[in-house]
């Protein structure tokens, strides 16, 4: 069966979990922006820039801007003071520094007030509310410059005051609200021909629609704003939406593309000083990366990702301490992945904390469900259980249906574990309609592998194998070596007694799963090393054994070399081949492997063939 230490979890919109949130240069994303389900934490709680010095170019704006509000003072110009001290708190909004931020703007509203330019006015008290710390306060504040800029026949500003307010109601929860909000948004900068406004509203709008499941929908919103900023010349913001456009391909199940967008955006936000999107292509960057076996990069991407963080952010800021919590929690996935269990529990165990006091709840019942996955593997199936139902209200109060579709599964694989295979199958049932709406094609094969092994179980072969027929085309598509191993090894045991030879191409295309991913952890240390290859050995068992009962020794004996570190390196050595060298297939194996090549790639255009 497929092993239960699956997560597929990102940082940003569409799905993906935020570290920092998303900070494009100031007075980009007007409105709290709050990509993901980890949201971009309020003001009061963000990173506090203010004893840091100023980047330089931000530094030499904010001079000229100060000499500006100097000459506007002046001479008595209370619209020019209120544009500038507008500009000043968009400057310090994208530092941020939210504190001089709101300073700024909350002068700049006065004063367009006393001088009567109720466009300032407007453009004032929009910049005032994205600064709140309290999103009720937030939303009185743009539903007033709503007001205002209705009253006084301002396009723009009641575009931005919709689009702040859409960015509230969607952290609040409310994602009706919030697309309502940004589409009347959107019809408004159009109207007012404002492009970089409507590419803004577009990215809020590709936010709500990554995060409610809608990844195609997400997908046309910031392909629109892409174009908007491709037109302008602007390489940084386009850089910041192929960051999020990695993040939609990879909910969608692309990873390969979803690595190419995120290596792309990573060179030219790092030239732009944006270390905030740098944060987040890195790790969703990693979490792709230990998706498609790459574990060893998946670390390294990691790593980079808290040198970053700790390097640059407030290690006293309650947001910085979560971000490098999510981090750490994601690190312990890939060592669970690795089957370093002690390594895993240690890292949700140091993430734990910096979640709970950063009112991460999302991210919580994450960490709390990886445990009860450490805790089934190592055989305490009664403690695991215990984490995943304190998780799964977790994940329903924060209408988190991805994880709480994964989390049924994973109390399924319990229950299964304990012999309640029928009490599973209701588990698995639950979860299946709930991945598939959300587009969720990983979480999809592993929910129809585990109904496979429920069949299987219950004695019922031809049920499980046509569960294992409608999984395994996904698992190869998605591009997940480790469930595309799980698969395999569970036909093999389906099929091992009617067809055996039929189920040793299957046990032969599980280890060769299991062998490119050895290749691309040999860089690793050779205890982690060795502790992924024995919590695998049961593959390369299953399929020696099958070999050596149909009495094909030569194969069997390949098999258990591989599997006996000394062996597989004399193996390797006298054979003169690589470590990630696959087993040979016989000519009619390799004739069912392209079949499967043709059916993954039938089921990859036809999209939806493979489901019941």
């Amino acid at each position: 069966m497929v092993d239960a230490c699956f997560r597929r979890r990102h940082f940003g919109g569409g799905g993906l979990l935020v570290l920092v949130g998303i900070f494009l240069p100031a007075a980009s994303l007007i409105g709290q922006t709050t990509p993901g389900a980890a949201h971009r934490k309020a003001p009061a709680q963000s990173r506090s820039t203010a004893s840091a010095p100023l980047p330089e170019e931000v530094q030499r704006k904010l001079d000229q801007l100060l000499a500006e509000l100097k000459s506007a003072r002046a001479v008595g110009n209370r619209s020019g003071e209120a544009k500038l001290l507008s500009e000043i708190g968009d400057l310090y909004y994208g530092v941020p520094n939210y504190p001089e931020g709101l300073a700024a703007y909350n002068r700049a509203t006065i004063l367009a007030h006393s001088a009567g330019d109720a466009r300032l006015e407007v453009a004032a008290m929009n910049g005032l509310a994205k600064n709140q710390p309290r999103l009720d306060d937030s939303l009185a504040l743009y539903q007033k410059a709503l007001t205002l800029a209705k009253k006084s026949g301002d396009l723009q500003g009641q575009a931005t005051a919709l689009n702040g307010m859409g960015s509230v109601h969607h952290r609040k929860g409310l994602n009706s609200q919030a697309l309502g909000d940004l589409q009347r948004a959107i019809e408004l900068a159009r109207l007012a021909r404002d492009a970089d406004l409507e590419a803004r509203v577009l990215w809020n709008t590709g936010i709500v629609d990554g995060d409610t499941g809608q990844q195609q929908a997400a997908m046309d919103s910031y392909m629109q704003a892409m174009s908007i900023y491709r037109a302008a010349g602007d390489d940084h913001r386009v850089a910041a939406t192929l960051e999020r456009i990695g993040v939609v391909y990879s909910a969608m199940g692309d990873q390969q593309q979803a690595l190419r967008d995120f290596n792309d955006a990573l060179p030219i936000l790092r030239a732009a000083h944006d270390q905030f999107l740098e944060v987040d292509a890195l790790a969703n960057a990693a979490v792709v990366y230990s998706l498609v076996g790459e574990k060893q990069k998946a670390l390294e991407y990691f790593k980079q990702t808290l040198v970053l963080l700790r390097s640059t952010g407030d290690l006293q800021s309650q947001t910085d301490i979560l971000s490098i919590s999510v981090i750490l929690l994601q690190t312990g996935v890939v060592y669970a992945d690795l089957g370093e269990k002690q390594k895993a529990l240690d890292c949700y165990r140091q993430a734990l904390p910096g979640l709970r006091a950063g009112g991460d709840r999302v991210n919580e019942a994450s960490a709390l469900e990886d445990m009860g996955m450490v805790y089934r593997d190592l055989g305490e199936r009664r403690k695991a259980l215990m984490y995943y139902n304190r998780a799964l209200p977790m994940f329903r109060d924060a209408r988190d249906v991805n994880d709480m579709a994964l989390t049924l599964d994973y109390i399924g694989v319990v229950y299964r574990d304990l012999g309640e295979r029928q009490r599973a199958l209701t588990y698995y049932n639950q979860a299946l309609p709930m991945l598939r709406k959300a587009s969720d094609r990983n979480g999809e094969a592993l929910t129809l592998d585990y109904i496979g092994v429920a069949y299987d179980g219950l004695g019922e072969k031809q049920k499980a194998l046509a569960n294992y027929k409608q999984a395994l085309p996904i698992a190869i598509a998605v591009g997940d070596p480790l469930l595309e191993a799980g698969v395999y090894r569970d036909l093999l045991i389906n099929c091992k007694d009617a067809q055996p030879a039929l189920a040793i191409f299957y046990g032969k295309q599980a280890v060769n799963s299991l062998q490119q991913l050895r290749d691309k952890i040999s860089g690793l240390d050779k205890k982690i090393q060795s502790t992924f290859l024995a919590s695998k050995s049961d593959y390369y068992h299953d399929l020696a054994d099958l070999l050596i009962v149909q009495g094909r020794l030569p194969e069997a004996e390949q098999v258990l070399d591989l599997l006996k570190e000394q062996e597989y390196s004399d193996y390797v050595r006298d054979k003169e081949v690589q470590p990630g060298d696959p087993l040979s297939l016989t000519p009619a194996e390799q004739e069912a492997e392209k079949e499967y090549q043709r059916s993954t790639a039938q089921w990859l255009r036809l999209g939806s063939s493979g489901r019941s």
